[in-house]
C-alpha cells in the first residue's frame, strides 16, 4: 500500500497525518511499525513566522521564540509532522525528511509566503518496489 497526504499547518492541526496512518490500518491492515514515511520540502522553522493564534495550536516543542526569531513565534512544521507520525506508531528511524526549506531555496522551490501569493507547483512521486 502506498499513500500520500499533504499537511500544511491547518492539516497538521486537524490531524491529517495520524488519520492517514489510521485509515491505512483500517482499510489495508497496514501496521504503523511497518510503514515508512517521508516529509517533503516545506517552509522551515527559519522562515515560518506565525502569530500567537497559530503557534498556540502546536506542541510547544515545535515552536521557537526568542532572540534568534526576533521574538516572534516560528513553527517547525517538519518537526510537528515527525512528532505526529511517531505518535501514530511509525518508528523514528522509518521517518525521513528532505530537510529543504522552500522559502530559503528560491532557486529550487516556489514559496507562496516568500513570493507574496505568487505560486507554482511542486510535484512528488511515490511508489512500491517489488520485493
Amino acid at each position: 500500500v502506498v499513500g500520500m497526504a499533504h499537511a500544511g499547518w491547518r492539516g497538521l492541526v486537524a490531524g491529517v497525518l495520524p488519520n492517514t496512518v489510521a485509515t491505512m490500518g483500517r482499510t489495508f491492515g497496514s501496521r504503523p511499525a511497518d510503514l515508512v514515511a517521508g516529509i517533503g520540502p516545506c517552509i522551515g522553522v527559519c522562515c515560518y513566522e506565525v502569530g500567537q493564534e497559530v503557534s498556540n495550536r502546536f506542541d510547544p516543542a515545535d515552536v521557537r521564540t526568542g532572540a534568534d526569531t526576533d521574538c516572534s513565534p516560528h513553527v517547525d512544521l517538519a518537526a510537528a509532522a515527525a512528532r505526529q507520525l511517531r505518535a501514530a506508531g511509525i518508528p523514528a528511524e522509518r521517518i525521513d525528511h528532505a530537510g529543504h526549506c522552500t522559502s530559503c531555496l528560491s532557486d529550487r522551490y516556489f514559496s507562496h509566503r516568500r513570493d507574496r501569493g505568487g505560486s507554482g507547483r511542486i510535484g512528488a512521486l511515490i511508489g512500491l518496489r517489488a520485493a
